[in-house]
């Protein structure tokens, strides 16, 4: 009879299933900056990745239309949309839901 193999520790298993998650997020991301091309996908200003500039004013943010907490993916791009982040942008906007909607993102 063969020996029974000791089971992964679980802090082994979340790290791996972290590291996972990781992986499908920016592969997420990936997907979706391409898709907007690198514009807002609500007014259409065009943005930068958060790790090419300092300024808070061209970041682009990708937003989830579902959110995690009631069953959206956040590693689905067709759930996912590119927007303009800083003061007044429409990432700031669509949390607030002033003068937009998440229903009227493409």
């Amino acid at each position: 009879m063969p020996p029974v193999p000791k089971p992964t520790a679980w802090k082994r298993v979340k790290a791996s299933a972290a590291r996972r998650h990781a992986a499908e997020r920016k592969a997420c991301q990936d997907v979706v900056w391409k898709r907007a091309g690198s514009c807002c996908e609500i007014c259409g200003r065009w943005l930068k990745r958060p790790r090419e500039t300092d300024s808070v004013m061209d970041v682009g943010h990708v937003h989830e239309r579902i959110y995690r907490s009631r069953g959206g993916s956040d590693t689905d791009p067709d759930n996912c949309v590119l927007l303009c982040g800083g003061p007044g942008g429409c990432h700031e906007r669509v949390h607030a839901k002033k003068n937009i909607t998440e229903d009227s993102t493409p």
